[in-house]
């Protein structure tokens, strides 16, 4: 079953069983497997192919790097039910909190981050997130997934 899908270059990565992802061609034969320390729920990568994951329902953030090597990013208190990952133009990633109602954007180089979107922007159990790069716009799964709310992020 797949439950995550990403693609950068001419490799698609596939999140296809617990604590595992798997890379693929573009005409899906399986380059690598990787089994994680943490269980992927939602994936998505950068320019660079780096694969950016949020921890089955937890509050952690964690990278996989084009070359295979994985490490946490991310973990706050103030994001509960990590639910969705996006990356924008700059490399910033953005998560859901599902449980904690907010949006986390953590700078491309993981040393800054903060919370851009909450409750008081509309922001009521996110279950998806898209960046578009056009208009620099993200794009919110909101109320579990009922609605789908567009924020022009700073």
């Amino acid at each position: 079953m797949c439950e995550g899908i990403t693609s950068v270059k001419d490799k698609i990565w596939v999140k296809n069983e617990r604590n595992t992802l798997t890379m693929m061609d573009i005409n899906g034969k399986v380059l690598n497997t990787l089994r994680t320390k943490f269980d992927p729920r939602a994936i998505c990568a950068n320019n660079n192919g780096d694969v950016f994951c949020i921890d089955n329902f937890s509050t952690k953030v964690f990278v996989v790097t084009s070359d295979g090597k994985e490490r946490e990013i991310y973990q706050s208190s103030d994001l509960t039910m990590t639910s969705a990952v996006a990356v924008d133009d700059r490399g910033d990633v953005y998560v859901a909190g599902l449980g904690s109602n907010n949006i986390h954007r953590i700078s491309n180089n993981g040393e800054k981050h903060d919370i851009v979107l909450t409750a008081d922007d509309g922001i009521t159990q996110p279950t998806g997130l898209s960046y578009k790069r056009e208009t620099k716009e993200l794009l919110v799964v909101n109320n579990y997934n009922t609605t789908v709310n567009i924020y022009k992020i700073q």
